[in-house]
């Protein structure tokens, strides 16, 4: 795991003024890193940082945004999980006399704050790892980092800078990836022909495509 205690979800999460125990956030944790960080960064470079006994400056930069994106993600995960009590008579709301549940409408304002910061840090450290793709050659042999230059837009980065309401959003562009396949196969491919599209498509995945504006 890339967060491997309360501490450091604490540290990463910020603004934590009660008690956390590991044991109630490691399984969010868990999710969180199996469900977004794993088909984002793959298999090889998940492994390469849990298992690192230390650390480059450049992984360690690249952890600190990866750890931003997870403790947002499992508090996304976990919110509305603990603030409801489960058991065999199903779901209750806690009530005291020195706390209550929140309001709806602060229940929404944190689930997409949250959203919103995970999806910025993941991306980030997406952007992180391309531009320092020369340190993280286990990423860059690795098939996530082929199929991340599969289409010519690549990353929610790179979508913004021609649809800028896409806001840097991982989630927007991962909704819309299929719809840009789909542009690419019914638009792009046919207007350069297929010997021109294949080169170009061959240049995504090399170190020094080559590409000049004009």
């Amino acid at each position: 795991m890339l967060i491997n205690s309360i501490e450091e979800l604490k540290e990463s999460i910020g603004g934590i003024q009660q008690t956390m125990n590991w044991r109630t956030w490691k399984p969010f944790v868990q999710q969180a890193e199996m469900l977004y960080i794993l088909p984002a960064i793959g298999q090889e470079l998940y492994d390469e940082l849990s298992e690192a006994q230390t650390l480059s400056d450049k992984q360690s930069t690249l952890l600190d945004w990866l750890r931003m994106a997870i403790a947002e993600y499992a508090d996304l995960l976990g919110g509305m999980r603990l603030v409801l009590h489960t058991s065999d008579a199903g779901k209750q709301a806690p009530s005291g006399a020195n706390m209550q549940s929140p309001g709806k409408w602060m229940i929404v304002a944190a689930r997409k704050e949250a959203i919103n910061k995970a999806d910025l840090a993941l991306e980030q450290a997406l952007q992180y790892l391309e531009s320092n793709k020369a340190s993280f050659t286990t990423w860059k042999n690795s098939l996530s980092y082929t199929l991340s230059k599969e289409l010519f837009i690549g990353s929610a980065t790179e979508m913004t800078a021609y649809f800028p309401a896409a806001r840097h959003s991982r989630r927007i562009y991962l909704a819309l990836r299929d719809y840009l396949r789909k542009a690419e196969k019914f638009y792009i491919k046919p207007l350069l022909g297929d010997a021109l599209y294949t080169s170009w498509k061959n240049r995504l995945v090399a170190d020094n495509p080559g590409w000049t504006s004009a």
